[in-house]
């Protein structure tokens, strides 16, 4: 999984939970940002961490955990439900 598949995964994210209505705005807002600013290559910033998504300053843990789950699964929970 590159940069853009992650990318469009948290826009897709973004978009069904703004449809659903329940999520808090804040956190939406949070996943768009993290598909427009993808701070660096994925696969440099999981080989950084040893397999596990580095923080970055614009990357809070609960997003950088949903792109561990990406590259190793394809998918995280929130996703699925």
């Amino acid at each position: 999984m590159n940069n853009q598949e992650v990318a469009r995964t948290f826009e897709l994210l973004a978009d069904m939970l703004d449809i659903e209505g329940k999520e808090n705005k804040f956190a939406i807002l949070a996943y768009r940002r993290a598909a427009e600013q993808m701070p660096t290559s994925i696969g440099t910033l999981t080989h950084r961490a040893g397999g596990r998504a580095a923080l970055d300053p614009r990357i809070g843990q609960a997003i950088a955990d949903k792109i561990t789950s990406l590259l190793n699964s394809g998918s995280f929970d929130l996703l699925d439900r």
